[in-house]
């Protein structure tokens, strides 16, 4: 799998998040609003691992682009997951307090500031998209549509109606994937894409890349899944999904199945890898994958909440 892999940069992980948590404030610009600021600040510095960006970056880097050139789209995409975020705690959706160890953005500045943060994140991400002044027009056009697919009815918006409408219901296994692969795994896909879109590979790699998120970005989900039932301490409560009965793969199939599930979607992920032949040792690590001496992988059951 030596083949597979390139250097990301001289970044450690923990410097690459501060470098993209610092370029997300300053992306935010001006505000004549104080408390509007503040509260837009306060949700953009709560601590995470900014997977989505990374695999921008990492993917970036793998075929050559530096990280400069990728950091911008790469925090657009963070806006549209922080802005998703922030809209999941509200009480009309998972009504969660918590965010990453802190009190959710409604808790603080209440529920209409939280709303229109929210909506401000969204509305930004196209405007930076639109403003990147190192990408050809035609490659943030490309930027802009594949954000609004993702971003919409056939990705995170449409996973989320999903999410809510099978709340208290008992889904089957064929529609809590679907749930998973546009709520979660459809941002993951987005990263995938931007980064090959921002290095001008062909539609044929972009598209093969876009599998490669969803396969990857679903385990991911179910992973997640799996935390709700582990001892690894999260925002919320031992058993808090299944006892609100949210939509979750262990509705449908035993930890040992949803393991089973992960090792699977993964190994198709690796297979389509091979095939293009291009990846970074970031991708690996973000989705906890390594490999043993004779190349065949090993990745993690369960991480942390993100």
């Amino acid at each position: 799998m030596q083949e597979l892999k390139s250097n990301l940069s001289v970044y450690c992980v923990g410097n690459l998040i501060e470098v993209i948590d610092k370029r997300m404030l300053e992306l935010a610009g001006s505000f004549d609003n104080p408390n509007f600021e503040e509260a837009c600040k306060y949700t953009m510095q709560l601590p995470g691992k900014r997977i989505r960006a990374r695999i921008v970056i990492g993917i970036g880097k793998a075929y050559g682009i530096e990280i400069e050139k990728c950091l911008d789209a790469a925090c657009a995409l963070e806006y549209i997951h922080t802005y998703s975020l922030i809209h999941d705690d509200l009480p009309a959706m998972d009504d969660d307090d918590m965010r990453r160890g802190k009190p959710s953005l409604h808790k603080v500045y209440g529920e209409g500031i939280a709303i229109l943060v929210g909506d401000f994140l969204q509305a930004r991400a196209f405007e930076i998209l639109s403003q990147i002044e190192n990408l050809s027009s035609e490659t943030k056009l490309t930027l802009i549509q594949i954000l609004a697919n993702k971003a919409g009815t056939e990705g995170m918006v449409g996973g989320q109606a999903l999410d809510l409408q099978n709340s208290g219901l008992s889904p089957d296994l064929n529609v809590i994937l679907a749930l998973h692969k546009k709520k979660t795994a459809a941002l993951i896909s987005a990263a995938f894409m931007f980064g090959a879109a921002i290095a001008h590979k062909s539609l044929e790699i972009i598209d093969s890349l876009e599998d490669i998120g969803s396969l990857l970005g679903t385990a991911f989900q179910i992973k997640d899944d799996l935390l709700d039932i582990s001892e690894t301490l999260t925002d919320k409560p031992k058993f808090s999904d299944l006892k609100n009965k949210k939509p979750s793969i262990l509705t449908v199939l035993s930890k040992e199945a949803a393991n089973n599930h992960i090792e699977k979607l993964t190994s198709l992920a690796i297979e389509k890898l091979k095939k293009i032949k291009t990846t970074s040792d970031e991708i690996f690590n973000i989705f906890d994958i390594s490999f043993d001496e004779e190349g065949s992988y090993i990745v993690a059951l369960e991480t942390k909440k993100h």
